[in-house]
């Protein structure tokens, strides 16, 4: 699990958390590729670490899973801080990768050109859309280099008490409005867990098919 993999890494590299993440997805990337019934399987990952003593969170993304803070400013209004950061097919690290495997420039050209959808390897009709996953070993295989990375993501980010962090996978924020996240996230008449809860709800009746989960964490 996850948690396991976190605590071995972490007292590994205590004052490098940066490298304790990459380190940790490292491993778990290794732990995939030695099992070949795992290796036309993958899965987007957001990890968060919060230090209570600093008050920084710490936090590692591959794929399309999300995070942030929601936060009260001075003057009253919310805002979110993003911690997590997107990476597609049209990125030019993600293109440049995709050109050494296909080493054709003219069918990444027909991907970027469908502005309607997102880019997928390695036909704009068919393939994967993540250009960086936890696993997907079979598409490096097949082509005799890495073309889906495993390498996360890491922000860290100063809290301030009252703060919220978020982390939820694309089945959830591609649906929940900004505006309605940060509500929920701020309003202190709602539970950590029943808010996490009703976000997942409120993207299901919104027609959510993907993946749906959610956490909320409440900084002090």
């Amino acid at each position: 699990t996850f948690l396991n993999w976190g605590y071995t890494f972490l007292n590994r590299y205590p004052e490098d958390l940066r490298t304790a993440f990459l380190e940790m997805f490292r491993a778990i990337q290794s732990d995939i590729g030695s099992r070949s019934h795992w290796h036309d399987q993958g899965s987007t990952a957001v990890v968060c670490f919060f230090e209570r003593k600093s008050k920084r969170v710490y936090v590692a993304t591959i794929g399309d899973s999300e995070a942030g803070i929601c936060r009260t400013l001075e003057n009253g209004r919310p805002c979110l801080i993003p911690l997590s950061c997107r990476r597609d097919w049209s990125h030019p690290k993600e293109i440049e990768r995709a050109k050494i495997a296909l080493k054709d420039p003219q069918e990444i050209e027909s991907w970027l050109s469908q502005k309607s959808r997102k880019p997928r390897f390695p036909k704009a009709a068919r393939g994967i859309n993540l250009s960086r996953s936890l696993g997907d070993v079979g598409y490096s295989q097949e082509y005799q280099t890495e073309v889906v990375s495993s390498k996360a993501k890491v922000l860290c980010c100063d809290t301030l008490p009252g703060d919220v962090i978020f982390l939820a996978c694309d089945g959830v924020v591609d649906v929940v409005p900004e505006d309605e996240l940060l509500h929920g996230c701020l309003a202190r008449e709602i539970e950590e867990d029943t808010f996490a809860y009703s976000l997942v709800q409120y993207a299901k009746n919104k027609g959510s098919t993907d993946n749906m989960t959610a956490i909320v964490l409440e900084c002090y």
